[in-house]
């Protein structure tokens, strides 16, 4: 085991403020880029075509600065209809099964690659070349920030519209979720478990389950690691195995095809032509970390945080920001929600209908639930973490 204050810090994409810079070259850059304005005649200038325009419309504001209300129906056609629990989760135990991901988890795009399917009647479809306008007016610097402060319930409602993910976190609790037990070990100091999590939606993802000796219930912890990252070296060298010996079970979650690789560009580029984003996905599937734990006995429903690495916190600043029942929450990184990395890849983080929001997003201060910032890599900050949790979720 390595201890959580003996790790190796990284510099990770996102985390120095380089697409920030990125933006600031191309505003000096007389050329700017090509986006297709000169196109006469093409499809994508036609409003009516679905294509969108430079910027995907904000969601619509009420004079008090709500969002306005989604009006999908809360049936989404995945609603389990046996459910035997509240949460509607079945539990299997499967000993020696397999992971279908596992040893590539970050190239492990098929679930990804059949999700817009599985969402057709919530896409707000687009073209490629209107997804590079998109991206060039971010670039050029023609696109404002927020910077005014907005009440925490309509932000919520406006990040929720610009990643277009009601429709995943309606009816979250009947939709069959079924979570496969392959092994169960207990060390000296703890228990752990690896689980596949099985969803209508994003298919199969695993997680590890890490919990103290005794029988509980104990407060718990949701961890999403950083890029190139897995749960087990999550649990290996950023401290993860150090939690249950504090008394606080912890459910590393794996991030799947996050790579910064050409993987992870073709997902996020298919999901925001469809309309989707992968911030909704790593959003959704966080929660239905959350709940699997809501329905744990050994689990107090009442005491459950949250804590990101690297790209794991730039998603969860977001969900902090939705989810109520998350009690606590400690980041090390602030994204942009606009990461362009190496050869021009887009990273999953990219989401132009958000980037207008990242400075109140990244606004710790307005949160609705505590958040304790802590440099890149929790750098000297091991102490301050647990006691910080074990304040939060007593």
């Amino acid at each position: 085991m390595v201890a959580l204050s003996a790790m190796v810090t990284v510099t990770a994409a996102g985390c120095d403020g380089s697409n920030e810079q990125t933006i600031d070259n191309a505003r000096r850059d007389e050329g700017g880029g090509d986006d297709d304005d000169d196109d006469e005649g093409s499809e994508d200038d036609d409003p009516s075509s679905g294509s969108g325009g430079p910027m995907p419309a904000l969601p619509s504001e009420t004079a008090d600065g709500d969002a306005s209300a989604p009006d999908d129906d809360d049936d989404d056609g995945v609603i389990g209809t046996d459910c035997e629990n509240e949460y509607c989760v079945t539990e299997i135990d499967d000993p020696g099964a397999v992971w279908k991901c596992e040893g590539r988890q970050h190239s492990c795009m098929e679930d990804y690659l059949a999700f817009p399917s599985l969402a057709e009647p919530f896409a707000h479809p687009i073209s490629e070349a209107a997804l590079e306008r998109q991206i060039n007016e971010i670039l050029k610097g023609d696109v404002p920030t927020r910077t005014k402060a907005i009440a925490p319930e309509a932000l919520a409602g406006l990040l929720t519209d610009a990643m277009n993910v009601g429709f995943l976190r309606d009816g979250i609790n009947k939709r069959p979720l079924t979570v496969t037990q392959t092994y169960a070990i207990e060390t000296e100091t703890y228990r752990e478990r690896e689980l596949l999590f099985t969803d209508p939606y994003v298919g199969t993802f695993k997680g590890l389950l890490l919990t103290p000796l005794g029988d509980g219930p104990h407060p718990a912890v949701i961890a999403l690691h950083g890029h190139w990252d897995t749960p087990e070296s999550y649990r290996d060298f950023n401290g993860g195995a150090d939690f249950p010996q504090r008394g606080l079970a912890i459910l590393i979650l794996a991030v799947r095809v996050f790579g910064a690789d050409e993987n992870e560009d073709l997902v996020t580029r298919i999901m925001l032509r469809s309309g989707f984003s992968m911030m909704a996905i790593r959003h959704y599937e966080t929660l239905l970390g959350l709940r699997y734990l809501q329905y744990r006995e050994n689990v107090d429903n009442d005491r459950i945080g949250l804590i990101g690495h690297s790209g794991g916190s730039v998603a969860s600043n977001l969900t902090i920001r939705l989810e109520p029942a998350f009690r606590a929450y400690v980041s090390d990184c602030e994204g942009i929600y606009f990461n362009i990395g190496l050869d021009g890849l887009l990273i999953d983080e990219t989401t132009p209908a958000l980037y207008p929001f990242y400075p109140l997003i990244n606004d710790f201060a307005t949160s609705p639930r505590p958040v304790l910032d802590v440099p890149y890599g929790y750098a000297g900050e091991v102490d301050a973490i647990f006691a910080f949790f074990t304040d939060r979720l007593s």
